[in-house]
């Protein structure tokens, strides 16, 4: 990474051995390739985040994790668009 000295950069922390982000980018990716070992983890981040944000329903991949929130207003895909499984499911709001 390149950083300039006299910017400061939002939600950043650089100290002498880390560059510090705060996000939720990696707790909640749109989709993981290959094997994570965080998958587990990350499964429950965005199930929690499906719980407190999500009121329509999507297009879930149980292999690479991608979310499609403009599916609903499709037609179901036979296969994940981002990895090519089949093993996709529509999500549906738990409270509707």
């Amino acid at each position: 990474f390149f950083l300039y000295d006299d910017y400061e950069y939002i939600e950043t922390e650089l100290d002498d051995t880390f560059l510090k982000v705060k996000t939720s980018l990696f707790i909640t990716p749109d989709f993981i390739i290959g094997k994570n070992p965080s998958k587990w983890e990350i499964m429950r981040q965005l199930a929690a985040k499906r719980k407190a944000l999500f009121s329509k329903e999507y297009l879930f991949c149980e292999n690479c994790l991608m979310q499609d929130h403009d599916v609903a207003i499709h037609e179901k895909p036979e296969k994940c668009p981002i990895c090519g499984s089949k093993n996709i499911r529509m999500i549906y709001h738990e409270n509707a």
